[in-house]
């Protein structure tokens, strides 16, 4: 045999050792809880809490807030930010440097609270920016109404049809995704589905994600707002609109748009 091939064949099987070590450190580590799941990280750095199902929510200068299906009613906020000493009570307010969250339960309705005061326009918001917000987490379903003011709201699809969300949706200064949205161009994400959507934007920006398939859109745009399309598949679109609000519906979802000036 030729030195050239004895080289190449040791050359192979030092890479082939040298991925099979790689592979038991790392199963070793994974056994020894030095690698933990996606599941387990999540429940590290978040708490949770379950509280009555509210009929409407308020979010006020959040600077990110995930809403996310799900049929027991709960909040998640960061451990790490909690302000609160150990204790019975559930706390209600976290921080992370200058930025604070509060909440509160009245009534029928929750209120999530921050001190962001200025306007959100981030409606290209990338996952660097995303993962260094102060992030709520807020599982449930069936709420008739969500207000929005100066803060951005991620609201999720169900992963099926039947029992996708249905509500009414007010957004003053702020940024709403509907759908949830890839973190890379290359990367896709599952269909999450709506069945009706209500939106009185004002001052806002609204964008569909192509993540999203929505049966029915009723938006009411203000002069300084606008609605952004990314190839969401949407049944029907009703839009109403003022003279400077920004429209961009893309290819059939246009076709189908019922606009109609104030």
């Amino acid at each position: 045999m030729k030195t050239s091939n004895k080289l190449l064949i040791a050359g192979a099987a030092g890479v082939l050792l040298l991925i099979g070590a790689i592979q038991m450190a790392l199963y070793s580590s994974w056994k020894s809880g030095k690698i933990v799941s996606p599941t387990t990280l999540h429940a590290e750095n978040f708490v949770k809490y379950t509280l009555p199902s509210p009929t409407y929510l308020s979010i006020s200068g959040v600077l990110w807030v995930n809403l996310i299906p799900s049929d027991t009613f709960s909040i998640e906020f960061p451990k790490k930010n909690n302000l609160k000493e150990k204790t019975t009570r559930i706390p209600q307010r976290f921080a992370n440097g200058d930025n604070e969250l509060s909440y509160r339960q009245s009534g029928d309705t929750l209120f999530i609270t921050g001190n962001n005061k200025a306007a959100i326009y981030r409606p290209y918001a990338d996952w660097f920016y995303r993962m260094n917000q102060m992030q709520v987490n807020i599982h449930g379903r069936n709420l008739k109404g969500i207000f929005l003011v100066n803060s951005q709201l991620d609201y999720r699809g169900a992963a099926w049809p039947a029992g996708s969300p249905v509500t009414t949706l007010s957004a003053d200064s702020s940024t709403v995704w509907i759908g949830d949205r890839a973190l890379r161009d290359d990367q896709s994400v599952d269909k999450e589905f709506f069945d009706h959507i209500g939106i009185r934007s004002v001052n806002s920006v609204v964008l569909l994600n192509a993540s999203a398939s929505i049966q029915n859109l009723q938006a009411d745009l203000d002069d300084h707002s606008e609605l952004i399309d990314q190839k969401a598949l949407i049944d029907s679109v009703r839009i109403g609109y003022d003279r400077d609000s920004r429209i961009g519906l893309t290819g059939i979802n246009l076709k189908k748009a019922v606009l109609a000036a104030h």
